[in-house]
This record gives structure tokens, sequence and C-alpha cells, in this order.
């Protein structure tokens, strides 16, 4: 999934502790393959077909707790280093253990609009609210002087190479999984919860499709 591994490798290389991405697993129909319906496209590896399931980790929404200023200022490091456009406030889960990035698929990247980071106030606390929207207009304000001195490139452009180079990575990098998961139906119907996809997924290793 190579939004999601998008987002879990700027983690890695940012040193990221509090922003974390869930586990995914996509399971493709046998009727996908015997139809012919099954298409992926080559400009940026989406898989079309109806046939096709997606299972993630049940990530736990705490009841106690908001977004700190830290994870804040890791969401907002993490958007920029991704392009990732779709900030609503319920695409993150704020858990006991950090704030999930629970939304990866493919049309949530592109170009970050600043302004949109300010609904991250609505899961802060009221006495981190100022705080947090002076962040977020001096990011924004670093963004606008950095941005005038890149080459005249449009987002669409810039979008493009960005995906280009992250599909690269995944089939022809050093992170490439080159074994499918193979996980029979007995196992895939007793699951239970979060802990047993865990279980799940430590046996196996992700399929090399890529989709949402």
């Amino acid at each position: 999934m190579i939004g999601r591994d998008r987002i879990e490798k700027a983690i890695r290389d940012l040193g990221l502790t509090q922003v974390k991405v869930p586990q995914k697993v996509v399971i493709i129909g046998k009727r996908a393959f015997e139809s012919g319906e099954l298409q992926v496209q080559e400009t940026d590896s989406r898989i079309q077909t109806d046939d096709l399931t997606v299972y993630a980790q049940k990530i736990e929404r705490s009841i106690f707790r908001s977004l700190t200023i830290r994870e804040v200022k890791e969401l907002i490091e993490l958007c920029e280093e991704v392009m990732f456009c779709d900030v609503w406030d319920h695409n993150f889960v704020v858990a006991d253990d950090g704030v999930y990035c629970i939304d990866t698929e493919y049309g949530s990247f592109g170009h970050l609009h600043y302004g949109k980071l300010h609904r991250l106030e609505r899961i802060t606390t009221r006495e981190d609210t100022s705080s947090v929207s002076e962040l977020i207009e001096q990011r924004a304000a670093v963004a606008d002087e950095k941005e005038k001195s890149w080459p005249h490139k449009t987002n669409a452009e810039y979008q493009r190479e960005k995906t280009a180079e992250d599909v690269s990575a995944r089939y022809f990098g050093q992170d490439m999984r080159k074994a499918p998961f193979r996980f029979s139906l007995e196992e895939l119907l007793s699951v239970q919860n979060s802990d047993s996809v865990d279980e799940m997924l430590k046996r196996s290793v992700f399929t090399s499709f890529t989709c949402r």
C-alpha cells in the first residue's frame, strides 16, 4: 500500500515517536483474477477492482485525552513530508499510545494547504488551541519562504514526481516485500480483534499489490 508505506517511511525517517499509522492488508478476491477485471494503473500502481477487501488494525480512540502540542508538531512535520492534504480531524485517531493517521488512500496526498491544519484545533484542548494556531501560522510562513526559492514547477508536476519515486522505491528499492502474504480462510474468519491481526501479520509479509 503506497499511501500507508509512504507515511510509515516518513515516520521512520523523521524519527517521529508520537505519530503512527495502522497496519493494513489487502485481500483480492479470486473473481478479480478469473474474470480479468483486475487492472493495475501503470502510472501510480493503483488497483481497480470491486473484488477487494482491506483489513486494518483496530485503533481504540482514547476518551480521556486530546492532541498534545508535541503530537501536533509531529503531525505537521508528517503532513509536510508526505504532502498529506486531506487534513480532517476524523482522519486522525487520538489513542493512548499516540495519534494514528488512519486515512492512507491515494487521493489524500497532494498539495498541503496550511489553512486546513487549523482543523486539528478541534481535537486539542481548549487551553492549547491558541498555541496550536500560532504554530501552524509559523510553519505556513516558513513554507511560503521555501516555496519562493523552488524551481518553477506546478504542484501536479511535483506530486507526479513524488509518486514515481515512491512507486520505484516500493517495487525496486530495498523496502520491496518479495513474497506475498498467505492467510487461510479459517484464519481470516477467526479474527476477532486487533491483537489477532497483529499476530497474523507477524507470521507473514504484505502482498506486493498496492491499493488504498
